[in-house]
């Protein structure tokens, strides 16, 4: 029997800092949601990087898990509505250039096709929890 994800925050704002977190590894990417700071428990995930696709593909990839997190907090905990705010916390393996945020990915064996790339332009929306990328920069 799976944990009530909502056990353990006490009382929550009427806006909770909602976060999702991902770990770009070369071979899996992980992800989890955290609540006012605290990891929502079975919201752990891990699926194929796919770290040799295009940037396309790697960018729905991670556009997708991130959908899936916010439809189980939307089941399990409370409805999200266009108000909430979700912040997303990406690690990805480097090298970059911070200033500039284009990634640097060349001869490293993984994620070279964001080679280049500055930006990301995804289509969203909370309420029935879709993300599209439109526009890729490199």
């Amino acid at each position: 029997m799976r944990d009530d994800p909502r056990a353990h925050l006490g009382a929550m704002p009427s806006r909770p800092s909602i976060t999702i977190a991902l770990d770009a590894g070369g071979t899996v990417l992980k992800a989890a949601l955290l609540v006012n700071g605290q990891l929502i428990p079975g919201s752990f995930r891990t699926q194929p990087a796919n770290a040799q696709d295009s940037a396309v593909k790697i960018i729905e990839g991670f556009a997708a898990v991130c959908h899936e997190l916010l439809t189980d907090y939307d089941s399990t905990c409370r409805k999200l509505d266009d108000r909430d705010r979700v912040r997303i916390g990406l690690a990805v393996p480097g090298p970059f250039d911070y200033r500039e945020g284009i990634a640097l990915l060349k001869d490293v064996g993984k994620y070279e096709s964001l080679y280049g790339c500055r930006s990301v332009t995804c289509s969203a929306r909370s309420s029935g929890f879709w993300a599209r990328v439109k526009q890729i920069s490199c």
